[in-house]
């Protein structure tokens, strides 16, 4: 079956079967297909199969007759011409009018989300991409995204929160943001993300070990329940009081043990910014030996050739080894502070701290202030390290 242009009186003729069908009736030479889904409840919606990549997609127009066929037509036509470039009209699906985007689904609002906005400018477009698969298209997925109440919001919020008070904070605050991005695209006038809390404040995170603590455990990392690699990544997140991912997802490349120098590129730095590390004496024997054990050319700690050890095995080994060590409840994270802390105590400057950990500054001063602190960062590390090996007696 084939036409130039679907008709009103057609499509009211279309009968509804015992399973979901597709009618596909006009069809162009390379700008897709035109036809109407229809459910066995009769519910019937606009739709367009194109290639892209030599693989077949779909992309959803409207529900008729909320959609009429004239608008599905005119918006098919729009569609054909992005295709024609080689474009996605799933992505830059910005043709659709306004009275069409009234039947916009969750999960298509989302698709726009995530490739006009997350990936090409958020690092962390995964964890995005995580939450909208494990916790928000398997509910709202095919519902039409204005149609969301701000109740429905609150009450998702509260089921997520009844068993992951983080993840609840993290859903809503991914939300808000899709909704106000929506916003902005004249996608949706309004957020239903609005005015909502998290019902759970977030806990402040203040676990550090002392210096009792620290000495037990690292007099413990050895026989620990966690491989060596492992061990050696816990060794220098403390070392360098770097963040866990940084450490763990570090390239050989990024090192160079000679001029005693560690530089984390700025793509995987959590606010950006290219960030130089000092490699004391300590610090260079625990990469070099992670060197000797990885099993991959490109990453410093790996026990697969192709990818770096997570930090969630780091997060897991610590759990299994609490027993052993004989210490309160830490985290990877804790490691870090705790670095901080120990430093502060040996009376490194606030603002020398600061720097190691590469937290951005505010201000007018912060911007004039162009000092690398690389003679500061090494003094200080130097004198963490020393700490380490000589009033706590660690052995590499």
């Amino acid at each position: 079956m084939s036409q130039t242009r679907l008709t009103d009186v057609f499509v009211r003729k279309l009968k509804a079967g015992t399973k979901r069908q597709n009618v596909m009736v006009v069809r162009t030479n390379g700008r897709g297909t035109l036809g109407v889904r229809i459910t066995p409840k009769g519910v019937k919606t606009f739709v367009v199969r194109y290639k892209r990549q030599g693989r077949s997609c779909w992309l959803t127009l409207g529900r008729y007759p909320e959609m009429s066929v004239a608008d599905a037509n005119a918006a098919f036509a729009k569609a054909g011409l992005l295709i024609a470039q080689g474009l996605d009209p799933k992505v830059d699906h910005h043709f659709v009018d306004a009275r069409s985007r009234k039947g916009l689904q969750f999960r298509e609002l989302a698709a726009l989300y995530m490739e006009k906005h997350a990936k090409p400018k958020k690092r962390s477009w995964r964890e995005d991409q995580r939450q909208f698969n494990h916790d928000l298209l398997p509910v709202w997925g095919s519902r039409v995204a204005a149609g969301i109440k701000r109740r429905e919001v609150r009450e998702l919020i509260e089921r997520i929160d009844g068993r992951a008070p983080a993840q609840a904070r993290k859903t809503l605050g991914l939300l808000k943001k899709l909704f106000s991005w929506a916003i902005e695209q004249e996608l949706l006038e309004v957020s239903p993300a609005d005015r909502v809390r998290a019902p759970t404040p977030p806990k402040v995170r203040d676990r550090r070990l002392s210096e009792t603590e620290l000495r037990i455990v690292l007099e413990r990392l050895s026989s620990a329940r966690m491989s060596e690699t492992l061990q050696l990544a816990f060794r220098l997140i403390l070392m360098t009081a770097q963040r866990p991912g940084e450490v763990c997802g570090a390239r050989w490349r990024e090192f160079n043990l000679e001029e005693g120098w560690w530089t984390i590129p700025a793509e995987r730095t959590k606010n950006g910014v290219r960030h130089r590390v000092p490699i004391t004496d300590t610090a260079a024997k625990i990469i070099e030996r992670a060197r000797e054990l990885s099993a991959s050319d490109e990453w410093l700690f790996s026990i697969a050739a192709d990818k770096p050890i997570l930090v969630t095995s780091l997060t897991h080994g610590i759990s299994r080894s609490l027993e052993h060590f004989g210490v309160e409840k830490f985290t990877s994270h804790d490691l870090r502070r705790t670095a901080a802390t120990h430093m502060t105590r040996l009376k490194v400057p606030r603002l020398v701290v600061q720097k190691i950990l590469n937290h951005k500054e505010q201000g007018v001063t912060a911007r004039y202030d162009q000092h690398t602190y690389d003679d500061e960062k090494t003094e200080a590390l130097t004198k963490w390290s020393d700490f380490q090996n000589l009033v706590i007696n660690s052995v590499v």
